[in-house]
């Protein structure tokens, strides 16, 4: 039993992770939800080349996934969401400079009507005369699979502004019910959840038919008085496990 206390608070923690993905619950206001797990778990794309002529630029980016590392202000240490990158020599390319053109945490999300896509905005990216470069990522709804068709837009006006367009059919949102928003350690703790309920009704209903009353009629009642030192004893045996200590307080 202690076992089973241990194995439940290990899924909830994963269930909240899940659930604090910003990217795999993105909602529209018309009730349409994105989950963008795809391109979290395929990383960062790249490298493209822009379209502004002559195209000299190659750009490489990610969406919600871990940043990377570009340049040598912002996103030197490993937090680039997009950048940019150039040969600083015209005589050999292994020598490139970089720029940070959006840090890894998008400053916004929206997710779009209709279950046609997604918009991030990535901002915070290196600075030229004192002004940060930024890129908006459009997960477009498409046919197209994995990544799809990726078009880097550096042809802005402003040209610290960038912009990029995926179409995808990973992109695509969905709308009604079902449990197609929940990830697999959230279907399992439900499911867990419901076999409890039943197992309280019941062991309620059997307890009652054998006369028992008050307190008496919840199932395995002695049990349920001492739960909280089995969830204490379950978290101290993941703890060992995990190589770390447990102490009493």
């Amino acid at each position: 039993m202690r076992l089973l206390y241990s194995v439940l608070l290990v899924l909830l923690a994963v269930q909240c992770s899940y659930s604090n993905d910003l990217c795999t619950h993105i909602k529209s206001s018309d009730g349409y939800t994105y989950n963008l797990e795809w391109f979290i778990k395929a990383g960062p794309y790249g490298p493209v080349k822009g379209i502004k002529p002559p195209q000299s630029y190659n750009y490489k980016f990610t969406i919600c996934g871990s940043g990377f590392i570009c340049g040598k202000q912002v996103c030197g240490a490993g937090k680039a969401g997009s950048c940019q990158s150039w040969s600083s020599n015209p005589f050999n390319n292994d020598h490139t400079d970089e720029a940070c053109t959006g840090m890894d945490t998008p400053t916004q999300v929206v997710g779009l009507n209709g279950g046609l896509g997604a918009q991030f905005f990535y901002g915070n990216g290196d600075e030229f005369s004192g002004v940060p470069r930024t890129t908006t990522i459009y997960m477009i709804c498409g046919k197209e699979d994995g990544w799809g068709q990726v078009i880097f837009n550096d042809t802005l006006t402003d040209d610290l502004k960038y912009s990029v367009v995926v179409t995808s059919k990973y992109a695509c949102g969905s709308k009604g019910g079902g449990v197609s928003g929940i990830s697999p350690a959230g279907v399992i703790v439900l499911i867990i959840f419901c076999v409890i309920i039943v197992y309280l009704v019941a062991g309620v209903i059997v307890n009652k038919v054998r006369g028992q009353s008050g307190v008496e009629l919840i199932p395995n009642v002695g049990l349920w008085k001492n739960i909280g030192g089995l969830i204490r004893d379950g978290s101290c045996c993941i703890v060992r496990r995990g190589g770390g200590t447990y102490g009493s307080v």
